[in-house]
């Protein structure tokens, strides 16, 4: 286990997003490999190996979201052991928590960390979905904030770079042009701006092409999807637009 097993939770949990769909796709499996397919073959089956990985995976982060729910007293929450992308992210907003309990797991009698088990997961998945990938090169450290039980951390993870998509995080996960990862890793004032609700509407419809109203912000704000940061001399609530772009991408709110 690393010597931070918060910061490998989240990485195996952005593994397990990333990939556990893919698993699913034979298309995706054979891509890359050195068997020649052909277009009117037929779908290559599931196999009870996968199916069975798939199952384990979502056992563990449903035995490890229960721990977190009883133990941390958060019984509003209501999540499927089948919603994998939401308990992965009860999991990543109790990472810290879950990464110090050595005391826990003792109690419980559990033989590996959940840092271990859940890297495990995103091992086996991984190589499931993308065995033969390499042909990715670095663009550089993720400095993007990402919840905590303690409240945003950087998130420190690696930036990836394939030829057929667009740049993503190994850590958190999230995905971006080339262009607006630049911007946030050089701290590109214009992107790091604090802007009023109102302007805020502007940059979204800029940036994303999509209409949101002041409304619609104050919601987010009460779901917990973006935060304030800051007033201005006149008492307005300011957001950070480069926070705000990545919750946006984050969490898909606009798609």
């Amino acid at each position: 286990m690393s010597d931070d097993p918060a910061a490998q939770i989240r990485k195996a949990l952005a593994d397990i997003e990333r990939h556990y769909d893919d698993t699913l796709d034979p298309a995706r499996r054979a891509s890359g490999s050195h068997v020649l397919t052909s277009i009117v073959d037929a779908p290559l089956p599931i196999s009870a190996d996968i199916l069975d990985k798939r199952a384990h995976c979502r056992a563990r982060m449903t035995y490890w979201c229960i721990v977190v729910i009883r133990d941390r007293d958060l019984h509003t929450e209501r999540l499927s052991g089948f919603d994998v992308p939401a308990m992965a992210d009860l999991l990543r907003r109790h990472s810290d928590w879950l990464g110090e309990q050595d005391g826990l797991i003792d109690r419980l009698g559990r033989v590996q960390h959940p840092a271990s088990e859940l890297e495990q997961c995103a091992s086996d998945l991984r190589g499931i979905a993308a065995p033969y990938r390499r042909d990715w090169h670095p663009l550089g450290t993720c400095p993007l904030e990402v919840d905590s039980e303690d409240g945003p951390v950087i998130c420190g993870g690696q930036v990836r770079a394939y030829p057929d998509k667009d740049p993503f995080c190994d850590t958190c996960g999230t995905v971006a042009v080339t262009s607006w990862w630049e911007k946030v890793m050089f701290d590109d004032p214009e992107l790091t701006r604090l802007l009023t609700a109102a302007e805020l509407v502007l940059f979204v419809h800029n940036q994303f092409g999509k209409v949101v109203t002041e409304v619609c912000i104050r919601q987010w704000i009460k779901r917990g999807i973006i935060t304030r940061a800051g007033s201005d001399d006149k008492g307005r609530t300011l957001f950070d637009k480069g926070a705000v772009a990545y919750a946006i991408e984050r969490r898909k709110i606009l798609a």
